[in-house]
Formats: structure tokens, C-alpha cells, sequence
């Protein structure tokens, strides 16, 4: 579904991203030098040829993104009404803008109650044009909010589509914090208002699935919002000047797997 500042000791530093990456979510985008979205060797379609770690890239029977078809889907009418439980996030952090802009948040951003088990929102990451396809119909971007169980053994990630439209406040929010910050990343001096990001008592798709990105781990519970979001003509341009290459894995085959939906 990060660059640390340097600090005296260079061997602490290490340590420090060492334990950072297998905390989190973001080791999914580890070694951005070792993999791309281009048609070449480092390209989606060799992912699970380029490392051991990464085979279910390759082999993977429950990969992610897919194509949502709504006929085919079944609803389920007993899958719980969205309740986020965001907070204000201060001083979040930004892992990188290199394969997409990836925010990391504290112990503080609240969470969500999926399945009777809560998760913590952990990340923030931009994908353009979408993963996800609905209808095979591809959209401009698409936002993850990653969420992890307190003991970092599951993931559950919410994918928000965006079309054309209406400037969206959060988009906003995030394009200033980046605006002037280091492309390699670090803790951003600002805040961003989750509590503003409109999930509750929507509409959505379920299924289990993958990391969207190397290891491509399985077990993701995946929640694609059904109403896509909006963002604006200046939005969009900005996040083209910022993503200056498609940043989106290719659909991958639903083998099977049953997409459920809530209305």
C-alpha cells in the first residue's frame, strides 16, 4: 500500500530507518532507487524479479490495485457504516516526494474501526492517475490512507478516488505543506486537519488485497470509497508538477476474490 535528517552519529541514523521502515507502511515504497513504474527492467512488471522479498509481486494471488465492477459486485448490508475518528495532525512527516508524496503520521492522527478491529491512521499517499479503476474507467488521482492494528500485524488501507471538480480543502492543505519543504523529506512545521476529510457514512467497495507497491504484502483490507472526491484544475496541474511521472500499478487480476459493497 523515507529519508530521516541526519543526525551526529551516523550509525544511529541508520538504526533510526532501520526500525522506521519496518514499523511502517512505507517499506512498501523501500528502496525507491530499486523500482519504478516505467515499461523497463525496474517497471511493475519485473517487481517480483528484482528481489526474493519481493515475489508476491509476481506470484501474488491477491494483488492489488483491480477493477471495481459495481454489477459484480454483492452488497452486504451487514459491513459497518464508515465512522472515522481523525485528529488534527501536527507536524506530520514527509517520507518523500519521489515515487509519490507520502506523509507520515504520529501516534496522535485517530483511526477507524473496520470489522470490529481499529486501526491507527498511519500514512498518507498520492497515487496519479488513480490504481484503482471502477467501470474500467481510470481517474486523475487517487488518495491511501494507511492504517495499522496498535500492534502493526494488520493493515487496512481507505482509497479516496478524485475527479474533476471542486478544489478539495485537504488536497489544498497538503500542496501548501509541500510547497516549500525538502524533496528528500523530514518533519513538516505545519498541520493538516483530518477531521475535514469526508469518509464517514459513505458509500464503499470492500475486498482483501495487496500492497499496491514492492513487498506487495497480501492482507490488506481495502475500502474504496464508491463517490469519488474532487479537486480542481489547479490542483491537478500542481500535483503534475510535483508527480512528474505516473506513479500507478497496473490492475491485477481478481482470481476469484468476491468485492462486496455498502451502501
Amino acid at each position: 500500500m523515507g529519508s530521516l535528517r541526519i543526525y551526529p552519529s551516523f550509525f544511529a541514523s541508520i538504526l533510526i530507518l532501520i526500525l522506521i521502515c519496518f514499523h511502517s507502511s512505507s517499506c512498501e515504497d523501500s528502496g525507491h532507487e530499486d523500482f519504478d513504474y516505467s515499461e523497463g527492467p525496474k517497471g511493475p512488471h519485473n517487481w517480483g524479479d528484482l528481489k526474493q522479498a519481493w515475489r508476491l509481486c509476481k506470484t501474488g494471488t491477491n494483488q492489488s490495485p483491480i477493477n471495481i465492477s459495481p454489477h459484480k459486485v454483492r452488497k452486504d448490508d451487514s459491513l459497518e457504516r464508515l465512522r472515522t475518528g481523525y485528529s488534527p495532525i501536527h507536524d506530520p512527516v514527509l517520507l518523500s516526494i519521489d515515487h509519490d508524496v507520502a506523509l507520515e503520521f504520529g501516534a496522535d492522527a485517530g483511526g477507524i474501526t473496520l470489522n470490529g478491529t481499529h486501526y491507527k491512521l498511519k500514512e498518507y499517499h498520492t497515487h496519479m492517475p488513480s490504481e484503482h479503476v471502477v467501470n474500467r474507467r481510470r481517474f486523475p488521482l487517487e488518495i491511501h490512507l494507511v492504517h495499522k492494528t496498535p500492534d502493526k500485524n494488520r493493515i487496512a488501507v481507505i482509497s479516496v478516488l478524485y475527479k474533476h471538480g471542486r478544489r478539495d480543502n485537504i488536497l489544498e492543505q497538503v500542496l501548501k505543506m509541500i510547497s516549500s519543504a525538502n524533496k528528500k523529506g523530514g518533519s513538516l512545521d505545519s498541520s493538516l486537519n483530518m477531521t475535514k476529510m469526508k469518509i464517514s457514512g459513505k458509500a464503499y467497495y470492500r475486498y482483501s488485497g495487496s500492497l499496491t507497491t514492492p513487498p506487495c504484502s497480501e492482507g490488506v483490507l481495502w475500502t474504496v470509497l464508491r463517490e469519488a472526491h474532487t479537486l480542481s484544475q489547479e490542483q491537478f496541474r500542481k500535483f503534475q508538477t510535483i508527480l512528474t511521472k505516473n506513479n500507478s500499478r497496473f490492475t491485477q487480476k481478481i482470481n476469484g476474490r468476491e468485492v462486496l459493497y455498502r451502501r
